[in-house]
């Protein structure tokens, strides 16, 4: 597991992974998207595509997850790929 696993709860790690899908799908990158929790508005999120690839024959992005809860800040680079049905699976991170 991540670090900002431990930080969000259930509905609120759904959330963010709709909204990680929502930008690999829609943004360019460097181009963020801000996300914040409907339930504790002190958390929230910042995710940005940062390099776009193909690897053996997927779409592939690697971008950056960062949460903020309470000023404190806790940031990750992960990678996801496109399955087979077009969904954004994530690799690593």
């Amino acid at each position: 597991g991540t670090k900002i696993a431990y930080i969000l709860n259930e509905d609120e790690q759904k959330s963010f992974n709709e909204s990680i899908e929502k930008t690999l799908n829609e943004n360019d990158d460097q181009n963020s998207n801000q996300w914040i929790s409907k339930t504790n508005p002190d958390k929230k999120g910042i995710i940005t595509p940062l390099n776009s690839y193909s690897q053996n024959g997927k779409d592939c992005r690697d971008f950056k997850k960062v949460i903020v809860k309470n000023e404190e800040s806790i940031e990750e680079i992960s990678k996801a790929c496109r399955d087979i049905q077009g969904n954004w699976q994530v690799i690593e991170g």
